[in-house]
């Protein structure tokens, strides 16, 4: 079975991380252009350690929403993914119940999916607290 997902899972994925890149991309030159890196060039530090440990840490906190927010698309499933590949998934099933008009199908459907958003959610909160310092309890 796990054969069998591989491909539309890449598909999801290669879709989705060009999102997360551009989302890191931008993330990154605001960090960059940041006292605390003007702070390390003026210490001597190379530009690798700069960008890694100063600036990657906290250009990750907005890949991280964008990664949880994604969790929505890939839960309720992608529509048009499971159509090429003949996968039926949630998105697939949530159309079909549309279609059909059952509505306590749609209703299930849908709490799943936002069952699953809150616990990305709640799982993008909790990795805040080991990426950022700033958010932990003193």
């Amino acid at each position: 079975m796990i054969v069998h997902a591989v491909l539309p899972v890449a598909t999801i994925v290669a879709v989705s991380v060009g999102n997360w890149l551009i989302v890191m991309r931008s993330s990154m030159i605001s960090v960059l252009s940041e006292d605390y890196i003007t702070m390390a060039t003026a210490k001597g530090l190379s530009p690798l350690r700069i960008a890694l440990n100063y600036g990657a840490r906290n250009a990750l906190l907005p890949v991280t929403t964008s990664a949880g927010i994604a969790v929505g698309f890939i839960v309720s499933g992608a529509l048009l993914t499971e159509v090429v590949f003949s996968y039926s998934g949630v998105g697939y099933l949530l159309y079909t119940a549309v279609e059909g008009l059952d509505y306590p199908l749609i209703q299930g459907l849908l709490l799943i999916i936002t069952v699953g958003v809150l616990g990305a959610n709640l799982l993008v909160d909790l990795a805040y607290v080991l990426l950022d310092p700033r958010v932990r309890r003193p």
